[in-house]
């Protein structure tokens, strides 16, 4: 197939190009890199860097053009009905659910074998305001680049640490003395630890989210592989759980009741280079104390380089 089917917009608002299936209208589209000529027709700024945190036009490996045409199947109403879902699914207002997202990135989706998403923000859309009935419409959106990878569309939740607590205890010293058992005396608080692996399929990081569920005391939670772990100074109690989202952009961290939970980290926790790397990654959790019922999850998407 000459052109590849491709979605760009969220759950519920989305467009699908060069799909045959289409009762109403066809969008063939192609997506492409950015000439100097586009940039002189959509008069846009062109900063340096691949700017993930600014709010500029970015123009390079930051930017693609996703350049169409219209076929209207059903006559001029599905021509209409084209041209306004397009514009509907570059509307600014739209964004995915990312709390460390500007608004107005959503998912361009594609098959390469396995099903891959991109973070995009359309920037500037170019279609005809005026559409003679018998017309094809050609279009252009310039959409900015959110991340430089792209993930799995399906989401790798599979690695939980489920660790095997030890009960500790206290000692009550008979009246006749107390006979020290040849393989010791466990005293103190439960503990326990857990281990579990992860498989990144892809060949970039990629960055996870982490579910950590008390009853739990000062929880760590380290990729063995790498050496990098986060830590908390916190006690979680039985029902209670701190999510930790980390991405390109940094770490969030909250409780299930939605307090914020970064201040709690510790200050030797590596924020800025958890991740889990192509491969496979091993994981541990451990902390101060914790009581049956603590476990943590981590879920993540396999990640590609673009």
């Amino acid at each position: 197939m000459l052109y590849e089917t491709f979605t760009l917009g969220g759950d519920t608002n989305f467009v699908t190009f060069n799909d045959e299936s289409s009762p109403n209208y066809y969008i063939r589209a192609q997506r492409r890199a950015v000439t100097a000529r586009d940039i002189r027709q959509f008069d846009v700024n062109i900063p340096d860097g691949m700017g993930v945190v600014d709010y500029q036009t970015l123009i390079g490996r930051s930017s693609f053009i996703i350049d169409g045409r219209i076929y209207p199947i059903g006559g001029e109403a599905t021509l209409y009905e084209a041209t306004e879902a397009l514009r509907k699914v570059c509307n600014p207002k739209i964004s995915q659910e990312d709390p460390s997202s500007d608004d107005g990135y959503i998912l361009l989706k594609w098959n390469e074998g396995v099903g891959k998403q991109l973070r995009v923000k359309p920037l500037f859309v170019d279609i005809p305001e005026v559409i003679n009935r018998a017309s094809t419409p050609s279009f252009r959106i310039l959409c900015k680049i959110r991340y430089p990878f792209a993930e799995s569309q399906t989401l790798n939740v599979a690695t939980t640490l489920n660790p095997v607590i030890t009960p500790g205890s206290g000692i009550v010293i008979p009246t006749d003395g107390l006979v020290i058992p040849t393989n010791g005396v466990l005293i103190g608080a439960d503990s326990g630890t857990a281990t579990n692996s992860a498989d990144n399929k892809g060949d970039y990081n990629a960055y996870p989210v982490i579910n950590i569920h008390g009853p739990i005391v000062n929880p760590r939670i380290t990729n063995t592989t790498t050496g990098k772990f986060i830590a908390f100074n916190h006690t979680l109690g039985a029902g209670e759980s701190i999510v930790v989202t980390i991405d390109y952009d940094g770490v969030t961290a909250r409780t299930n009741t939605g307090v914020d939970m970064f201040q709690k980290l510790t200050a030797d926790s590596d924020i800025d280079n958890f991740y889990i790397r192509p491969g496979v990654n091993s994981f541990s959790l451990t902390a101060s104390t914790m009581s049956a019922g603590a476990h943590a999850t981590i879920s993540f998407r396999d990640s590609w380089p673009i």
